[in-house]
C-alpha cells in the first residue's frame, strides 16, 4: 500500500472512530433519559443520529477498505456495491433526515398550541421516518438494475451499482437541493415568526407596566393579545405571541428552534463541495479533461470532498447535543450516575476483600 493510500485510509478510520464514539454515546444518552424519550420530536433526532452511526460503523469502514484494495481481487465487485450503496443510501437519508427536522420546526411554529399540547405523538414521527426511508430506499436500489449501461467492461471484475446520469441528476436536484433550499425558507419563515412576537410581546409587556395601578389589568392584557398589534390573518404568529414570552418552555423552543438551524447551516456547508462537484461531473463531465479524471489531483479532491462530507457526521451531534441544554442536562445526570455505580461496585469489592 502506497503513502498516499495508508494516509487516506488512516484519516478515515480516525474520523469513523470519531463519528461512532460521538453517536453511540449520544445514544445512549437519549434512550437512558426518560425526560429526552417522552418527547414524539426525539424520534427525528434518534433517525439522524443513527444514520451517522451507520455511516461511521458501515459507509466509512468500506471505503477505507476498497481505498486500501487489501482483498481478494474477484471480491472487488462486493466492496464496490457495498461503498456505493451505503454511501448513497446514508448521505440522501441524511438530506430527507434534514428536511424531516425542518418540517417538525415549521409545524412546531404554526401549530404552537397543538406541538406543546402532545396533539403529536411517537407514532406520527415513527410513520414520517418509516416512509422517508422507504422513500429513499427505493430510489437507491434502482442502480442495481441493469438498464442502458453501455458496453461491459473488459474486465471481469467491475460495480454492479452504476449511476446514470439521469438518476444522479435528479438525486442531487430533488433529494439534495430542493430540500435544502426547503429548510432555509422554512429557517426564514420561523425567524420572521419569532421576531414578530418578540416585538409584539416587548409592545404588550410595556403597556402592562404603564397601567400597573390600573384595577382592570387582567382585562387590559387579554384586550392588547386579542388586538396582538399584527396582521390578524397570521394566526401561527398569534400563538407565539401568547405562548413564547411567559414560560421557560417557550424560550426553550426558541434556543432548541434557532439551534436545529444551526446545525442545518452546518450540513449545507458540508454538503455544498460534493453537491456542487458531482453536479458539475454528471451534468457536465466536458469541464474537466479525460486526464484529470485518472489523475492523482482527482483522487485527492474526491477525497477531501467526501472527508468534508462525512465530517458532518462528527461535528452535527456535538453542536446540538452538546449544547442542547435539556441534553447537556440529562448528559450530566447519566456521567453521575455511570460514575455512583461504578464507584459503587468498586468499594463494595474492596470492602469484601478487607473482610477476607
Amino acid at each position: 500500500m502506497h503513502l498516499e493510500q495508508y494516509i487516506q485510509v488512516l484519516t478515515y478510520t480516525i474520523l469513523a472512530g470519531i463519528i461512532v464514539l460521538i453517536n453511540f454515546i449520544s445514544l445512549i444518552i437519549i434512550f437512558w433519559s426518560k425526560t429526552l424519550m417522552s418527547k414524539p420530536s426525539t424520534v427525528l433526532l434518534i433517525n439522524l443520529i443513527g444514520t451517522h452511526l451507520l455511516q461511521g460503523m458501515v459507509v466509512m469502514p468500506i471505503y477505507a477498505l476498497r481505498k486500501s484494495k487489501q482483498y481478494p481481487a474477484d471480491s472487488y465487485p462486493i466492496v464496490c456495491d457495498c461503498w456505493r450503496f451505503s454511501y448513497m443510501l446514508t448521505f440522501y437519508g441524511t438530506c430527507i433526515n434534514v428536511l424531516l427536522i425542518g418540517l417538525d420546526r415549521f409545524i412546531a411554529t404554526k401549530y404552537f398550541i397543538k406541538y406543546s399540547g402532545q396533539h403529536y405523538k411517537h407514532h406520527h414521527f415513527l410513520s414520517m421516518v418509516s416512509l422517508a426511508w422507504t422513500y429513499v430506499l427505493l430510489l437507491c436500489l434502482i442502480p442495481f438494475i441493469p438498464i442502458n449501461r453501455g458496453e461491459t467492461p473488459n474486465h471481469p471484475f467491475y460495480c454492479h451499482y452504476i449511476q446514470p446520469p439521469e438518476w444522479t441528476s435528479f438525486m442531487l436536484i430533488f433529494n439534495t437541493v430542493l430540500p435544502y433550499l426547503s429548510v432555509i425558507l422554512i429557517y426564514v419563515y420561523i425567524s420572521k415568526q419569532i421576531g414578530n412576537s418578540t416585538k409584539v410581546a416587548y409592545k404588550n409587556g410595556k403597556t402592562n407596566n404603564n397601567n400597573n395601578n390600573s384595577n382592570n389589568k387582567n382585562l387590559q392584557i387579554e384586550e392588547n393579545v386579542r388586538d396582538k398589534r399584527f396582521d390578524s390573518k397570521d394566526s401561527s404568529c398569534a400563538i407565539i405571541i401568547e405562548s413564547i414570552p411567559k414560560s421557560k418552555k417557550s424560550w426553550q423552543y426558541k434556543k432548541v428552534t434557532k439551534l436545529t438551524f444551526r446545525i442545518i447551516f452546518i450540513y449545507g456547508a458540508t454538503w455544498a463541495p460534493s453537491i456542487i462537484y458531482y453536479s458539475i461531473t454528471t451534468m457536465k463531465p466536458s469541464t474537466f479533461s479525460q486526464a484529470y479524471y485518472v489523475s492523482q489531483l482527482e483522487m485527492i479532491l474526491t477525497f477531501t470532498i467526501k472527508y468534508i462530507t462525512f465530517f458532518n457526521a462528527a461535528a452535527a451531534p456535538i453542536l446540538y447535543c452538546y449544547n442542547h441544554t435539556e441534553f447537556k442536562k440529562e448528559a450530566k445526570r447519566f456521567f453521575i450516575t455511570l460514575k455512583k455505580k461504578c464507584c459503587g461496585a468498586s468499594t463494595k469489592r474492596y470492602n469484601v476483600s478487607i473482610r477476607r
